[in-house]
């Protein structure tokens, strides 16, 4: 049985979209890990109101003039106690915390600034580049989670991963997005701005709630030399960044979605909370900043963008820069919280290749498997080669909260039933990961779907072993004798 979620959080022209577009991402990771998911929200995006039904939530509406506690308290009456609440609003009342603990949920409180007097939520979330230097009032009972590794990026920009990019000493496409917000001011000087300093022609896609008017009326303003091009609210912002050489946006949630992205970006503090985390991504190189929606002039912005002309350089240090700071785990992390687990998964990529090498040539990893002889390193890189590019086989590293690598499983799908191989680093046997490791990861695979059985081969004598995928909720399913080995076959079936 999975936990329970109940997110509370807005998206409109008054507060923006970033805050339940962070939302919606900690549900899709939640969800990964067998939450069931219910939103709270006043939302007039199309957009996110489209990915929350779409992701299988439900959504219950906030009407204008209607009491938003009310509805959330009525959400969460019916489900366990256990459940999960989860604030990201700067509106509610000081004793909505302590009333939701004393009702017997937990609480995760997305806070950005640490000003609060006190803070008493079971978890304390603030995802942003610097957080981990801002003091808490917080009981030891509280975990708080600070910093860009917990930075939220949604499925879709995961599902897109960062491409390489052609290297050009001039941005010729340029993403603007300034947000639920409408700052027709800032939208005008901004492109002014562009026109002025391009040395060649350039387009300018333009995303934001209702602003294709504006757009539209400013290019008819500016010279044949600058393509800009409103998307209004784009359904797939994801495509966008993915075909951007730049982006000049606010300072808010989108950061963290470009900088996985590998796009070089310019923000603008479009709100005073906003402008510590801009100057945090200055001074670590990650964006240039546009100073506040305030002070903003063409002038101003026109010399931020003469910076980055003719400087592949810079441009290049700004993207892996940026994939260095987020790297799309952040999700991941804070569901292992919700989860109350001690471990995260994440896939396994090229970089891992020696790590996974190493522990499959462990003593013990050898005597345990079927062949006792050590892999040749040009054998594993060749093997690791075919599983990466191979649609049949999931690769998943176990993580622990201090970033430590656990241990390593696999799957190779036949038809419906999947084949687990798994192993946990020397350094971390003996302390029940094994079994934990084997249930989460086998019963996301039945979860989505993927195999409809997950199925193990480990010889008869590995009782550890044998153990581990017992405590997993493996059935024995029998025992074969293969080339003079008996070897015990154990199941998990899907429901």
């Amino acid at each position: 049985m999975g936990i329970s979620v109940v997110i509370r959080a807005d998206a409109n022209r008054q507060v923006g979209y970033g805050h339940l577009g962070r939302c919606v991402a900690l549900a899709q990771a939640a969800k990964a890990d067998g939450a069931e998911v219910i939103f709270v929200s006043q939302c007039d995006s199309d957009g996110l109101r489209s990915t929350i039904r779409g992701e299988g939530f439900d959504i219950l509406s906030v009407e204008s003039g209607t009491d938003a506690r009310a509805t959330l308290e009525h959400a969460v009456e019916s489900l366990p106690e256990s459940t999960w609440v989860v604030l990201d609003s700067y509106e509610f009342e000081r004793d909505l915390v302590p009333r939701l603990q004393r009702a017997g949920r937990k609480v995760l409180l997305f806070d950005d600034e640490g000003k609060r007097h006190s803070y008493s939520a079971n978890i304390v979330l603030n995802q942003n580049v610097g957080a981990e230097g801002l003091t808490y009032r917080a009981p030891p009972s509280s975990q708080l989670l600070r910093g860009s590794r917990f930075a939220l990026v949604r499925q879709e920009f995961l599902d897109a991963a960062p491409k390489r990019r052609p290297r050009k000493s001039i941005p010729q496409e340029i993403l603007l997005s300034l947000g639920g917000s409408h700052r027709t001011h800032c939208l005008h000087r901004l492109v002014e701005a562009i026109a002025s300093v391009w040395p060649s022609s350039v387009a300018v896609a333009v995303a934001g709630g209702n602003i294709e008017d504006d757009a539209r009326r400013i290019a008819e303003e500016l010279s044949p030399g600058i393509c800009v091009r409103p998307i209004g609210e784009p359904e797939r912002m994801a495509s966008l960044m993915a075909n951007a050489d730049l982006g000049v946006i606010g300072g808010g949630t989108t950061c963290w979605e470009m900088a996985y992205m590998g796009v070089p970006f310019l923000a603008v503090v479009l709100a005073d909370n906003q402008a510590r985390i801009v100057e945090e991504l200055v001074q670590r190189g990650v964006a240039l900043s546009l100073g506040t929606d305030r002070e903003l002039t063409s002038e101003s912005a026109s010399q931020q963008f003469a910076r980055v002309i003719g400087q592949p350089d810079l441009l290049d240090d700004m993207r892996a820069k940026g994939r260095e700071l987020v790297d799309g785990h952040g999700g991941a992390r804070v569901s292992m919280w919700l989860h109350e687990r001690r471990l995260w998964l994440r896939p396994v990529d090229t970089e891992d290749g020696e790590l996974l090498w190493r522990w499959a040539n462990d003593e013990e990893t050898r005597a345990q498997s079927f062949s006792s002889e050590m892999i040749p390193w040009d054998d594993h890189e060749k093997w690791m080669d075919e599983r990466l590019n191979n649609s049949n086989c999931k690769l998943w590293i176990a993580v622990d909260p201090c970033e430590a690598p656990i241990g390593q499983i696999r799957f190779d799908r036949a038809g419906d039933v999947a084949r687990v191989s798994v192993s946990i680093s020397p350094e971390h046997r003996g302390r029940g990961y094994a079994s934990e490791l084997i249930r989460i990861a086998s019963e996301r695979i039945l979860r989505e779907c993927w195999a409809r059985a997950v199925l193990a081969e480990i010889k008869a004598t590995n009782r550890r072993s044998i153990a581990a995928f017992s405590a997993a909720g493996f059935d024995v399913d029998g025992t074969q004798t293969t080339e003079d080995r008996n070897v015990e076959v154990v199941v998990l079936k899907g429901g």
